[in-house]
């Protein structure tokens, strides 16, 4: 596209990509959702892996699963490595922390699938899966499980992996299939 928009000398060819929502002055989102939502969010406990209270979050739209910034956690004497967001659980308004290696997942379930090509059930499909836009593809397999579902397994433990995030199987360029992840129970630990 941009060689299109330098072709047809459009000022657009050389401005840089938008990294955050380009409606919002400045790039602070929160501050916008803060102020058009005034009164939405609702704070709630941030617990660690073990259930124990470990801060207070602002209300749930603020956070993602690997964060680490921001989140003003009680540092406790035991424990001295950095925590992210491992899960957000919506249910009970919970934010779950913990150390790194906790993000790392195996497998993950996708919803609302797409397939471009016959993908038998009974057998797994390999190739590339990218998770997030800009990530870089990584080997894995992807078994379809029912109309519009699949189970993908990392060849290894990939981090950060978010319902609602989309994932993208490709065989070569070409794309086999895509979906969104899907909510998972517990993460496993890797």
């Amino acid at each position: 596209m941009r060689a299109l928009a330098e072709s047809l000398d459009l000022a657009v060819a050389h401005k840089p990509d938008s990294q955050e929502l380009c409606f919002v002055g400045g790039g602070d989102h929160r501050a916008i959702l803060e102020q058009e939502l005034a009164g939405e969010f609702q704070p709630g406990p941030i617990r660690d892996l073990a259930g124990a209270e470990v801060g207070r979050h602002r209300g749930l739209p603020f956070y993602t699963v690997g964060q680490r910034q921001g989140l003003g956690l009680v540092v406790r004497q035991a424990s001295t490595e950095p925590h992210y967001v491992v899960r957000v659980d919506r249910a009970r308004n919970t934010l779950v922390v913990g150390p790194w290696r906790t993000l790392l997942q195996r497998h993950c379930q996708v919803s609302e699938c797409v397939f471009l090509d016959a993908l038998p059930p009974e057998r797994p499909r390999s190739g590339l899966v990218q998770l997030r836009a800009h990530g870089q593809p990584v080997e894995a397999s992807w078994r379809a499980a029912g109309q519009a579902g699949a189970t993908v397994r990392f060849a290894e433990p990939q981090a950060g992996i978010a319902p609602g995030q989309s994932l993208v199987l490709y065989d070569g360029d070409r794309v086999i299939a895509g979906g969104e992840i899907a909510p998972s129970e517990e993460p496993e630990l890797v």
